[in-house]
């Protein structure tokens, strides 16, 4: 399953140095170019659920640009709660682009 989380990811991000590794829960880390996701999920979770998790971290791979030395974006990175308010702004927007770069096709 965690192969099949891999291709699925460098294919989806049309980039095969995106790494996938278990971590705490699913994110993008766009400074190492890695998904992280939790490990009981390729066990618990149906495949829909992983495969919208994956859409949803390409899509901030393919969208998210932070410029950590901007000013704005110093701020947004210099606490938690700061860090989450970005990732509300973010999170919808990851998620429209892989709705509509793929509307119309068939996950499998």
């Amino acid at each position: 399953m965690r192969t099949l989380v891999t291709i699925i990811s460098t294919g989806l991000g049309e980039d095969v140095d995106i790494s996938v590794v278990p971590g705490e829960w699913w994110a993008f880390d766009y400074e190492s170019n890695t998904i992280t996701f939790p490990l009981v999920d390729l066990v618990t979770a149906p495949p829909e659920k992983i495969i919208g998790f994956l859409l949803h971290e390409i899509g901030h791979y393919q969208v998210t640009r932070l410029d950590v030395k901007h000013p704005t974006f110093m701020r947004l990175l210099s606490s938690e709660s700061l860090r989450l308010l970005l990732n509300t702004f973010e999170d919808p927007r990851a998620t429209n682009w892989m709705k509509a770069t793929l509307r119309g096709r068939p996950i499998f």
